[in-house]
């Protein structure tokens, strides 16, 4: 009886089973299929599973929860010590005051540099979202091709704004040529309109999406931001950095940082995490569940990348994209504006877009 459960449970592929275990693969998968569900119900443009599905992935979720748990509390734990700490206070009467939240964890080195405009820069490769910088090039056989970039860029973005990091006898053209310009171009959202009752000044707009500018430097590993520009016409209001320098326009440039940090959240926590992440794994998950038997090596090896998967999805499901949910409090484009960028980004996805080392050297980011 051991070895005939050790037989069932060992990896094997159908076409090497006998007639018995193929039949036995085949009343497997019937009834997986019957959980296994696609749903059509959700909303998404991606193959997503019937409820029933997450609950076969419950005790998968209990493995992460303990995983998560210790962290979880001490998360806890900091935000009620600072609620105690800063009782009767103007929590957040300044940026600086953001520092407070900080009480059992060590407060991170980058508060007191976040302004920096190295900093800055360092974070398009380094940071959150590592996925949206590119390098300009002549061609735009990697990256993005300079003609198109320029026939949107306002002109107030020239020769002058990277002299002073480049030398005064420097030109966009030369520096592109040299393969010193890089590039963060948020056009998607331009696409998007926010929902009525999104949270900022954008609801019920069209979204602005910024672009920015940055150079290569020799006398720093990382990329100085040059310039922000906050829409795609030429026309587009723009900050520079040689102008963020002065005192009086200390605070403008800040703020021209902190529009494109937002516009890098929303796509990186709605396109990149949640739908090229979670939602589109979901599908291969289902398919594996029903198509593959568990004995199946392939099934034996995804499953532990699907383990609480589709019920963590579920629960997202409930707590992020629905009308009370995260995503519509939080996010600029609101539930209906995110569920928009979603559908637009599944539309150009292929598998192809799954191969980092391609991406990377398509962006020509890879050396």
């Amino acid at each position: 009886m051991v070895q005939r459960a050790e037989s069932i449970l060992a990896p094997s592929l159908p076409q090497k089973d006998n007639a018995v275990v193929q039949k036995e693969r085949e009343i497997q998968l019937y009834f997986t299929r019957d959980v296994y569900e696609y749903s059509t119900a959700t909303g998404l443009p991606m193959p997503m599973a019937a409820s029933k599905a997450a609950l076969l992935q419950v005790t998968g979720l209990l493995d992460w929860v303990e995983g998560q748990g210790v962290n979880q509390a001490k998360i806890f734990a900091d935000i009620e010590a600072w609620q105690l700490e800063t009782y009767g206070q103007d929590n957040f009467s300044s940026l600086a005051d953001y520092a407070k939240v900080f009480t059992l964890f060590e407060t991170p080195d980058i508060v007191q540099t976040w302004q920096d405009d190295k900093v800055f820069g360092s974070q398009r490769l380094g940071g959150l979202n590592p996925m949206a910088i590119s390098l300009v090039t002549v061609d735009g056989s990697v990256g993005v091709k300079w003609s198109a970039l320029l026939a949107k860029l306002s002109p107030q973005i020239n020769d002058a704004a990277i002299k002073p990091f480049l030398g005064p006898a420097a030109t966009l053209e030369q520096a592109v040529n040299q393969n010193l310009i890089y590039v963060t171009d948020y056009a998607s959202l331009g696409a998007i309109v926010a929902s009525n009752t999104a949270p900022g000044w954008q609801a019920g707009r069209k979204l602005m999406a910024p672009i920015a500018l940055y150079v290569k430097t020799t006398d720093f590993d990382g990329l100085q931001p040059v310039a922000i520009q906050l829409d795609q016409a030429p026309e587009s209001q723009v900050y520079l950095a040689v102008d963020g320098q002065q005192s009086g326009n200390k605070y403008r440039w800040l703020m021209a940082k902190t529009f494109l940090q937002s516009a890098d959240i929303n796509i990186n926590q709605i396109v990149n995490h949640l739908a090229y992440t979670h939602l589109i794994e979901e599908g291969f998950a289902i398919a594996t569940h029903r198509r593959l038997a568990w004995q199946h090596p392939l099934n034996i090896l995804l499953t532990k990348h699907f383990t609480a998967l589709l019920v963590i999805n579920e629960l997202g499901a409930l707590t992020l994209i629905n009308s009370t949910g995260i995503v519509q409090q939080i996010l600029e484009a609101g539930l209906t504006g995110s569920l928009q960028l979603i559908e637009n980004a599944y539309k150009e996805w292929t598998f192809d877009d799954m191969d980092f080392p391609a991406n990377l050297k398509s962006r020509g980011v890879d050396n």
